[in-house]
């Protein structure tokens, strides 16, 4: 997958167990250099997905690859991604296997993978979620093959009943001082092996017999002080050390810093550094990522690994061009989020400012009134300029189907929105059901006026209208395994119609707003009607900004109906 280089982006099919899993190796040829500096060395692409979660991928190969193309595409020879990635591995594969077919042995899939991963060689300072075990080589992994090494099939879960990989994240004193694995061995076998850390924070003992089954302790000492992710790999190696590992028990550890924080990195050319940050619910977000230098590129990843909804990455310049990540109340959800940057041709400083709003806001309307309530999230006085508006309307619909037949709902377009903004989302459980799932927005002639995959559990779909027709068709495409199957399959849409220009409904303009520390406010101003026509079961979108002069936060929210106390100005 191509979501890195947050960790724990790994995706299907590259997150299957008995999958070849390739990430992307950057060629330093392909990295931009002053003219007579050294070549840059081979790094791992910034948009290869990493693991975490899972222990992927197996191996790297290049993912920057030369492309024929016609005349009138000169210019755009070079192809990035893991889609180029695969195929090179896939022609290492081929060859071990032909090389196998004529010397007449007979090989299995998991002994091919064994062998280009137990011969390759491993970039330095990147650790085994961004590379595994390194870049491989057809003739090594041959002529290990050849010799007919076997190692015993040990299957291995973590203590969360998830594979062979940990992902831990949390401030300092949540950390466990130590994790558990479970390995399971072939019925009636009993196996010796020694054990190796790859990390000196990761404690092992010297070794473990395993008679069916068994529970193996780590320990985890001290690590990274800060919110950057660390990597430690515990392999299990037999009395014949020649045939490598047969079992990783991988665990990467990361310190997330809280939602108000400054930090730096110094990166190194085509280098990447993650760090974990903590977000509340509800409570809008900025995150600013500056640098020194040029092409460095900013990233925001979502607990779990998804891609931030509204964009996933930016330029991040110094001053003004500074990349900032906006996050609205309505996105801002609870857990661990990843920002990261990555550099290209050169080095560069990168700072990082993560600033969450002073204030929380909530709005009801009852009758001819809107009320806003502000609350002070810190222990200082906050003052500001408060405006509240109305940027359109709100419409949740349910679908349940069967099967992998698409399904298309018609979605009636009112004629003042300018923009639509559609949220997909479904049960994470179900989710791992699905081997594919498109969304596309269509028009009257069943065109597509938008498309996208949906990579996650929840997606987002943008669309901005020349001139608003009177209907669209959403359409979704699901895809299971086995299409005949008729697996039952549900998703929430979430649509949003934005006007060109929000109703302001502070008619005497912005309004002075003093809250002291952890107390609330409460304003009101008289309902304003948009004269808007609104789609069948829609509610009214609007808009808090809160202005302190130095930022200007903002909270979309559903205006709904309901009741409050008497709001003091």
């Amino acid at each position: 997958g191509n979501d890195g280089p947050a960790v724990s982006t790994v995706g299907f099919p590259g997150s299957s167990s008995r999958a070849i899993s390739v990430g992307a190796l950057l060629p330093g040829r392909f990295v931009p250099g002053a003219p007579g500096a050294p070549a840059t060395p081979d790094a791992v692409a910034y948009f290869s997905a990493r693991g975490g979660e899972v222990p992927k991928p197996d191996i790297v190969t290049p993912g920057v690859a030369y492309s024929t193309v016609p005349n009138w595409d000169a210019g755009g020879e070079i192809e990035a991604g893991t889609s180029m990635a695969s195929p090179h591995a896939a022609g290492l594969a081929a060859l071990v296997l032909s090389a196998a077919a004529q010397a007449h042995v007979k090989v299995s899939a998991a002994a091919v993978r064994q062998a280009l991963m137990v011969t390759a060689g491993r970039l330095p300072a990147v650790d085994y979620t961004g590379q595994g075990a390194g870049i491989p080589d057809a003739v090594r992994a041959w002529q290990w093959l050849k010799l007919g090494r076997t190692l015993p099939s040990i299957t291995v879960q973590s203590g969360r009943g998830t594979p062979a990989a940990l992902l831990i994240v949390g401030p300092a004193e949540s950390l466990p001082p130590q994790i558990a694995f479970r390995l399971q061995g072939a019925p009636g076998a009993r196996d010796t092996f020694d054990l190796r850390s790859s990390a000196a924070w990761l404690g092992a003992p010297a070794r473990i017999t395993l008679a069916d089954s068994a529970h193996l302790a780590l320990a985890i000492s001290d690590v990274a002080r800060r919110g950057a992710p660390t990597t430690g790999v515990v392999s299990g190696w037999s009395a014949d050390t020649l045939a490598g590992p047969a079992f990783r028990l991988v665990t990467t550890v990361a310190r997330a810093v809280g939602p108000s924080a400054q930090f730096s990195d110094t990166l190194r050319a085509a280098e990447s550094q993650q760090h974990f940050f903590v977000a509340d619910s509800g409570v809008p977000l900025n995150v600013r990522v500056s640098s020194s230098g040029r092409g460095v590129l900013a990233f925001l990843h979502e607990p779990g690994g998804m891609p931030f909804l509204d964009g996933v990455s930016l330029e991040a310049g110094s001053g003004d061009d500074a990349a900032v990540f906006r996050i609205d109340s309505r996105d801002a959800k609870p857990g661990f989020w990843q920002v990261s940057a990555a550099t290209s041709g050169s080095a560069a400083v990168v700072n990082f400012s993560l600033e969450p709003a002073p204030v929380t806001t909530a709005v009801t309307r009852d009758g001819d009134s809107v009320h806003a309530t502000i609350v002070n999230r810190t222990d200082s006085m906050v003052r500001g300029r408060m405006l509240m508006g109305l940027l359109g309307a709100e419409q949740v619909m349910t679908v349940e189907a069967n099967g992998s037949e698409p399904l298309r709902r018609p979605v009636s377009v009112p004629a003042w929105a300018r923009y639509l903004v559609a949220d997909v989302s479904m049960p994470p459980a179900q989710w791992e059901l699905l081997t594919d799932f498109g969304v596309s927005l269509l028009d009257s002639t069943g065109a597509p006026l938008e498309q996208s995959p949906l990579n996650y559990a929840h997606g987002r779909l943008h669309h901005a209208f020349d001139r608003a027709p009177d209907m669209v068709t959403l359409a979704l495409f699901p895809g299971f395994a086995d299409p005949a199957g008729g697996a039952s399959w549900g998703a929430e849409i979430r649509l949003r119609f934005y006007a060109e220009s929000p109703v302001q409904l502070s008619r005497e303009g912005a309004r002075e707003v003093t809250v002291t520390p952890g107390a609330t406010a409460h304003v009101s101003e008289p309902w304003a009607d948009p004269s808007w026509t609104l789609p069948t079961g829609a509610s009214l979108l609007g808009v808090v900004t809160f202005d302190t002069g130095t930022r200007d936060w903002s909270a979309e929210s559903v205006f709904a109906p309901g009741t409050t106390g008497t709001p003091s100005p």
